[in-house]
């Protein structure tokens, strides 16, 4: 109860991150025609202050939720999620992505692994 109230704006947005962001789509480099979200069900990050949680719902309203801290610097988001599910069907658990694109309400970030290169698509949402 308390995570869900104490969620406010905090001294200002933290780098144009504070609030929710939906995630578009995933790209990968190696399978170019696949996707890691499931027709149906939408993901979506919360910035807060340091704090991050990752979110999905599917048709039926089920869903999950995985906390943790983000924190950016020199162009790149740091995550670390200790939560509830298996995040790592979007993102590892702990991971550092490239901010290609942040303008608006518009963002692009880049994965870099030794397997593939995931590029995320995220809608800013009102």
């Amino acid at each position: 109860m308390i995570a869900a109230t104490s969620c406010t704006h905090n001294d200002g947005d933290p780098n144009g991150w504070y609030g929710t962001w939906h995630i578009d789509k995933i790209e990968s480099a190696n399978y170019p025609n696949s996707t890691s979200i499931p027709d149906g069900v939408d993901y979506y990050l919360q910035f807060q202050s340091s704090v991050v949680c990752l979110r999905y719902t599917d048709v039926i309203h089920d869903g999950g939720e995985s906390y943790g801290t983000w924190s950016e610097e020199n162009g790149i988001i740091h995550f670390e999620f200790n939560g509830n599910f298996d995040v790592s069907t979007i993102f590892p658990q702990i991971c550092k992505l490239e901010i290609v694109k942040h303008e608006g309400n518009k963002a692009e970030l880049k994965h870099v692994d030794d397997y593939d290169v995931m590029t995320y698509y995220l809608t800013r949402q009102p």
